[in-house]
């Protein structure tokens, strides 16, 4: 049986997180298992593009936004492959919707679950497609690693549980148990959207746990005892009495271990915070291709841990529109759009993040606040903080994108994607 995710509308934060959870875990429960190894989530340059489950035939199906998935094996019209974000559901009339995700919605899984029908208040509501909802970006991770960091480093790895094998990529949780128990964390930093610890043994490099939060993944640090709540996917016991969890609601999330981290993020670009990434950089990097540039700066192996929400405000504050042609972009204009990378990251990062949904929160438990200060995302319909021209929001590369017509003119010649209005 091909996997499905189902989402109820709950009227409040709490009510919702929990119905999404038991929604998912009900039909997760009654699917086919699948073979171990290379199935999953699919990784493009380290983005979840979408889950991929595989049928007993070894069908691959795209678990993507307005994909109706049939029990048979095959595919329904409509698929989409949605990069690092996914579709809301909700019920035609109330239109509230569950943040983000790459899933399929089934046209009849919405009367199987009663809490959907209860929380609606409708039975038989079908589930329709909102606003998409992203995974956490560059500041929310940063953040992350910046205060579970002195929790770890130092600490001895003296026992592990695994509750959820797939978290752990494609190794079996007996390897995962060899590898990590006994060793040490000498480092904890971030690359990208990855978290990455720096493991020894007797003082000697001895590989690393990459971590990724996708969509809903949170990493806390609790005395032993202490209840980390019903989703702990992988639990780390630490030679201090604490344990480290690693959380994920709707299992998309990854702790894997690699002898080589370096190797493993190769294909990845440079970081946006660094030194060496100057506007000279950004202008030749962007000089070089010919592609529209929202969906240009989206690309993993240009620019690392760039994502939905900052590459809007970037743009925004840069006065360019997402369709421009990236080789078309001069020095100058290049210089603004780095200076605004680089702003925004960083005030972001003073922030702790931006909670776009339920899920994101910092290890201490505490919610982002980055989001209050948004000048385009999410803003849709509402007067630019510039020009007071409504916000609009657009589908560039089937992701959402939030512009000032006035402030952001349109090309004249598209390049590389096409833009049309969302509904």
């Amino acid at each position: 049986m091909l996997t499905r995710v189902v989402h109820a509308v709950a009227r409040d934060d709490a009510a919702r997180e929990e119905q999404l959870a038991v929604g998912a875990e009900r039909l997760d429960d009654h699917r086919a298992p699948r073979r171990e190894g290379g199935e999953g989530d699919l990784e493009v340059d380290g983005e979840v593009r979408a889950a991929v489950p595989a049928d007993e035939r070894g069908l691959r199906v795209r678990d993507v936004s307005g994909a109706l998935e049939r029990e048979r094996g095959s595919v329904g019209g409509g698929a989409r492959a949605v990069e690092g974000e996914g579709e809301q559901g909700g019920c035609e009339e109330h239109g509230a919707g569950f943040p983000g995700a790459a899933e399929a919605v089934l046209a009849g899984a919405w009367r199987s679950l009663p809490r959907a029908r209860d929380a609606c208040g409708r039975a038989g509501e079908r589930p329709r497609r909102v606003q998409s909802a992203p995974m956490p970006e560059l500041p929310e991770v940063e953040t992350v690693a910046r205060l579970i960091r002195p929790g770890l480093v130092g600490r001895r790895i003296e026992s592990c549980r695994v509750h959820w094998r797939r978290t752990l990529g494609a190794s079996s949780i007996a390897r995962f148990e060899r590898a990590v128990v006994g060793a040490r964390v000498a480092r904890v930093w971030r690359r990208a959207k990855y978290i990455v610890f720096d493991l020894t043994r007797a003082r000697r490099p001895a590989g690393h746990l990459l971590g990724h939060l996708r969509m809903t993944g949170r990493m806390q640090i609790l005395a032993r005892g202490a209840d980390p709540g019903r989703f702990a996917k992988v639990e780390l016991a630490l030679d201090d009495g604490r344990v480290f969890h690693f959380i994920d609601v709707r299992k998309f999330g990854r702790l894997e271990f690699v002898a080589s981290a370096a190797e493993a993020l190769a294909q990845l670009g440079p970081e946006p915070l660094e030194p060496e990434f100057t506007p000279a950089v950004l202008h030749a990097l962007l000089s070089a291709r010919q592609r529209a540039l929202k969906p240009l700066l989206l690309d993993q192996t240009l620019v690392a841990g760039l994502g939905n929400i900052y590459v809007d405000e970037a743009l925004f504050r840069a006065r360019l529109h997402p369709l421009a042609n990236s080789r078309r972009v001069d020095a100058e204009q290049a210089r603004e759009l780095h200076g605004a990378i680089q702003s925004i990251l960083r005030a972001a990062i003073e922030r702790e993040g931006s909670s776009f949904d339920t899920f994101y929160r910092t290890p201490e438990g505490q919610p982002g606040s980055y989001q209050d200060r948004f000048e385009v995302y999410g803003r849709t319909g509402e007067p630019c903080t510039r020009c007071s021209t409504p916000i609009e929001r657009l589908v560039i590369g089937q992701r959402g994108t939030h512009v000032c017509p006035r402030c952001q003119p349109r090309p004249r010649r598209r390049a590389g994607a096409t833009g049309r209005r969302a509904p």
